[in-house]
């Protein structure tokens, strides 16, 4: 009985054997070789059969080429599939461990206000650090031409009263939490909202959303970046930082958020 079920396994490996046409071409070579020496096969049998076994060695050479062609896929990145459609998974987890994080963005309502909330709740109550850096929603010409590529239906008034939100929840945030909270409006119009994390540190985490034309969806590309991903990590978070320091405190004087001639300009 064991005799029988180690035939049967063995010939289970056999049949399945990815060089099992390999091995039948070298034994059926091996055979012809053997007859046509000792003349048992005549010319016609031994023609026949090298052309066949020209056949099975072909087969065998498109596989392998077939099966090299797939590994190359495999092992060549697809140099766009840093673009994405939405935000990664990891983001909330990541913000919400985090000790430090720039929030760049025009009203960032969805972060602030939305599910993300807790996010901010949780670095604040282990002693972490968030700047948060928003369009001046005093500056009316700034936040007119802000309302012309958000989505279709954004009015200049309904933008306003999405960074005054943000602003009064920020606001009540930094006076009921620990950890330091500081808040700045723009006198330019970002092209792209940041979640910045952690960038001094190893485990540092960048997210960038493109801030599309009055998109119909969500704006894209959404893409992230890593230390390991080097010059453009650091060029990113470079970015992010000189965008923080050339923004206003908030609450500030009327002054300090004067117009000024980049107001409405893109970067």
């Amino acid at each position: 009985m064991q005799t029988r079920s180690r035939l049967q396994r063995l010939a289970v490996r056999v049949i399945f054997d990815d060089y099992l046409d390999l091995y039948l071409l070298a034994a059926t070579a091996l055979a012809v070789a053997i007859l046509g020496a000792v003349g048992v096969a005549d010319i016609k049998v031994l023609a026949a059969t090298i052309l066949a076994l020209l056949a099975v060695l072909a087969f065998a050479q498109i596989r392998s080429r077939q099966n090299v062609s797939e590994i190359v896929k495999l092992q060549t990145p697809d140099p766009l599939a840093v673009f994405r459609m939405e935000f990664p998974a990891e983001l909330s987890s990541r913000r919400a461990s985090a000790s430090s994080l720039l929030l760049i963005g025009l009203s960032m309502s969805r972060t602030v206000r939305g599910i993300s909330h807790g996010d901010l709740l949780s670095i604040l109550s282990h002693g972490g650090t968030i700047r948060v850096l928003l369009l001046d929603p005093e500056n009316e010409q700034l936040v007119w031409a802000a309302s012309q590529y958000r989505a279709y239906g954004m009015t200049p008034d309904g933008l306003k009263k999405r960074i005054q939100g943000s602003l009064d929840e920020l606001k009540d945030m930094s006076e009921n939490n620990g950890g330091t909270l500081e808040v700045r409006v723009t006198k330019f119009i970002p092209h792209m909202s940041i979640n910045a994390i952690d960038v001094d540190r190893k485990s540092g985490f960048i997210v960038v959303q493109h801030y599309e034309y009055m998109p119909v969806t969500e704006s894209a590309p959404i893409f992230f970046l890593k230390p390991s991903d080097t010059v453009w990590f650091n060029r990113f978070a470079a970015e992010a930082q000189r965008m923080w320091e050339a923004g206003v405190p908030w609450p500030s004087s009327p002054s300090e958020l004067a117009e000024t001639p980049e107001a409405i300009k893109t970067n």
